[in-house]
């Protein structure tokens, strides 16, 4: 009875023993089906998210090839503007050489024209007189008769002419003044009588060419004024920008570098119309000099300032930062992990580093190991779905 007794003891704790572990097992199954739940239910939620951030995705996609290729088409009709614009100055030299040599030589037919026009007009003056002075002289009409007319029949004028009387011998000088008149008319030089219509032609040419060249003109002046439309806007873009950038490029390296001043500086160069970017840093400690006086982590976390800046004024989806960290200590790759972190929210980064403390910001880690038997594999983690420090 004492054996059985204890023997009874014994089943009924180690019964109590196995209902204990049975509820405790049962809790933990509760609790699993729970993280269960909520793990479904996380999946749920980041595939909805997945989905709705994969139509922002094709959306921004959209927009940026829709950017890209007006960027392309402007980009293409930038050329053959230029080179349209050069080759209507081009020709509008030619066209301008040549209506100068057009005028050169209106000019001198107007010139031509005019010498002629005097010449002829004064010749028919001086035929007039001498034809009247002939009349005068000899009381008769002065025709020209061909040589080989031998016999000259009398016209019939005998009721409406008087006779005239027979000159027995000419006045004395009447044969020279004769010989004199007819040396005269023949160093008449013969008249161009084509001159006012090629007058008119070279006028009507050199309209035509006037009305092109003022087309033309009018052409450059339309191109020339979008130009400086054109400059005026990238300068003020420029300018606008380059403020803004260096306003927060001064904001961020105080930040990265806790404390100090650095200033961005357009500078002038003779050789080129277009400006360049100085770089003058102070950090913490040390004296105001340029990008090349500082040492290779001061530089490094200058040009990741640089960098921060300019995604700070226009941010970009997608960033690939290759061994930035590499020349940082510990404190700077605090605070460009800090920073990061707080360019995450509207910028993917893809960063190559071997920097624990850059790690630990990741949300998803890539690496390759190689096995035992020299294969190399391809290794990822989530840090997102690793539990922190109050579920464990």
């Amino acid at each position: 009875m004492s054996e059985q007794r204890t023997q009874t003891v014994l089943v009924q704790q180690s019964y109590e023993n196995q209902r204990v572990l049975f509820a405790t097992r049962q809790r933990e199954s509760e609790r699993l089906r729970g993280q269960i739940v909520a793990q479904e239910q996380r999946v749920t939620a980041l595939t909805e998210e997945l989905a709705t951030l994969s139509q922002r995705l094709e959306v921004l996609r959209t927009g940026y090839e829709a950017a890209r290729v007006a960027a392309e088409g402007t980009s293409r009709q930038i050329p053959a503007l230029e080179q349209a614009l050069t080759g209507l100055e081009q020709q509008q030299e030619q066209l301008e050489q040549e209506e100068a040599r057009l005028r050169n030589t209106l000019r001198e037919a107007e010139q031509r024209y005019a010498e002629v026009e005097i010449d002829a007009r004064r010749r028919e003056d001086q035929l007039a007189t001498l034809r009247h002075e002939i009349e005068e002289a000899l009381e008769i009409v002065v025709a020209d008769l061909p040589e080989n007319l031998s016999v000259q029949h009398p016209l019939p004028l005998s009721d409406i002419a008087a006779s005239l009387p027979a000159v027995a011998e000419l006045p004395e000088g009447l044969e020279q003044q004769l010989r004199d008149l007819r040396t005269q008319i023949n160093r008449l030089e013969p008249i161009n009588t084509t001159a006012k219509q090629e007058f008119d032609e070279v006028a009507e040419r050199h309209g035509f060419l006037r009305e092109q060249a003022a087309d033309l003109e009018t052409a450059s002046a339309h191109l020339r004024k979008i130009i400086a439309e054109l400059d005026d806007l990238m300068q003020t873009a420029f300018n606008t920008t380059f403020q803004a950038i260096a306003t927060e490029f001064s904001r961020v390296f105080a930040l990265l570098f806790n404390g100090g001043t650095a200033k961005l500086v357009l500078e002038t160069s003779a050789e080129s119309d277009l400006p360049g970017v100085e770089i003058v840093a102070r950090p913490p400690g040390k004296r105001t000099s340029g990008l090349g006086m500082l040492s290779g982590g001061e530089r490094t976390l200058t040009a990741v300032a640089l960098l921060f800046s300019v995604m700070h004024v226009s941010p970009t989806p997608f960033c690939i930062l290759d061994e930035v960290d590499a020349m940082l200590d510990e404190a700077n790759v605090g605070r460009f992990r800090a920073m990061l972190r707080d360019l995450g929210r509207s910028t993917q980064f893809l960063i190559v580093t071997h920097n624990r403390g850059t790690v630990e910001v990741a949300d998803t880690i890539y690496g390759v190991s190689m096995g035992e038997d020299g294969v190399s594999q391809v290794l990822s983690l989530s840090l997102q779905d690793l539990p922190t420090s109050e579920e464990i």
